[in-house]
């Protein structure tokens, strides 16, 4: 456990004995979303919070998703930049917001936190294209005081210095956010968990067609555990752009690379995903991908694809 871990850990306790009591309700609707605050464990296949230091958290999460799902997939978009070591606290930040530890009242990141995680690590973000997102704006975070997470002490020796811990490798920099090579197993460049409206737009325009469907892996994985690069449509298909393909006709959609890198965002067969591509000679190739969410935000950038402003 890191230095600033501990802290965080033991700032954690102290606020538990001092101020709060866990509260173990479970409010859910019958679509299995939660409507009510509850504490559950953090998934184990939530690698941005792993080994964070507790292991219970509060939903809905402060950022108002009321799904375990919603959450995984979300928080799994800020890995990459989790590995690039851009600030000591940037794991401390990101997961009292996705994560944030059960107690009985919310417990925010100080708007400190935010500033200077954000000051460190947007550069970064901005050079692969993505902004700092209205979701994380530091200005609506509570002023530094005892009721919020504050900045937590590192080594002097070891601050600013990325090294691999508890599992997670370190990127070089001139390795892209989400576009790694076969040697580390990478995430394929047209595979996202999650998107800016910016980014789904921009991949909109450029698309030759765009469409919700289901996938189903047509090899790779699924017959010699290495990665896929060959997709089917099965099941309905929603077109929210065409092009000159018939709706009716059968599929099969390529990534480039694909045997390369990984696209496990594509893997859950009963998933639906908003899939977009475009047409090489006869060659379906799918230049974007991510799991169709069902968030709010995600509906409204949806419903630009009937008048998208290209």
């Amino acid at each position: 456990m890191s230095f600033a871990r501990l802290c965080f850990t033991s700032f954690l306790c102290l606020f538990y004995l001092q101020n709060c009591q866990v509260a173990w309700s479970y409010g859910v609707d019958l679509s299995g979303r939660i409507t009510k605050p509850t504490c559950v464990p953090i998934p184990e296949n939530m690698g941005l919070c792993r080994n964070i230091g507790y292991t219970q958290m509060r939903m809905p999460n402060l950022l108002e998703h009321d799904s375990l799902e919603e959450v995984r997939q979300q928080a799994g978009s800020w890995v990459p930049l989790l590995n690039k070591a851009c600030h000591p606290n940037t794991q401390i930040f990101l997961c009292s917001l996705f994560a944030p530890v059960c107690l009985d009242r919310p417990i925010f990141p100080c708007r400190s936190l935010c500033e200077s995680v954000k000051e460190k690590c947007l550069p970064i973000m901005m050079h692969h294209g993505y902004p700092w997102p209205e979701m994380l704006r530091c200005s609506k975070l509570p002023l530094d005081n005892d009721l919020c997470i504050t900045a937590q002490m590192t080594n002097s020796t070891d601050a600013g210095k990325p090294k691999e811990e508890d599992g997670v490798e370190i990127i070089d920099e001139g390795e892209g956010l989400g576009n790694r090579g076969e040697e580390t197993g990478g995430v394929c460049s047209a595979c996202h968990q999650e998107a800016t409206q910016e980014k789904i737009m921009q991949e909109f325009c450029e698309a030759d067609f765009v469409l919700k469907t289901k996938l189903k892996v047509s090899g790779g994985k699924k017959n010699n555990n290495k990665p896929s690069s060959k997709f089917s449509v099965k099941g309905k298909k929603k077109f929210y752009k065409q092009g000159d393909l018939k709706k009716k006709a059968k599929m099969t959609l390529h990534l480039d690379d694909g045997s390369n890198c990984n696209c496990d965002v594509l893997t859950e067969a009963k998933n639906n995903y908003l899939i977009m591509g475009k047409k090489d000679d006869n060659k379906l190739k799918i230049s974007f991908a991510m799991p169709w969410l069902k968030s709010r935000d995600f509906r409204r950038i949806t419903r630009q694809f009937k008048n998208p402003r290209c």
